[in-house]
């Protein structure tokens, strides 16, 4: 089953709550990165932009995901 490329599963989609807020200091004035408002928004690397995790572009790069039981 292929999933389809978006930024929800690109390695350069930052949408860790804590990471984010460390990234965009001001974003807890509008209140949290852990809210649930956010949904699965994030912030691109590659193009410095705050995108929802639906969103897609031509340079997509897969994300390597470690499970949380092996990541050590």
């Amino acid at each position: 089953m292929n999933t389809p490329a978006s930024c929800a599963n690109c390695r350069q989609f930052i949408d860790e709550p804590a990471e984010l807020e460390s990234l965009l200091p001001g974003m807890n004035t509008l209140g949290s990165a852990f809210g649930s408002v956010r949904d699965g928004d994030g912030l691109c690397a590659r193009h410095q932009r705050y995108l929802r995790a639906s969103c897609r572009c031509a340079q997509h790069e897969p994300a390597t995901f470690v499970p949380s039981t092996l990541a050590g």
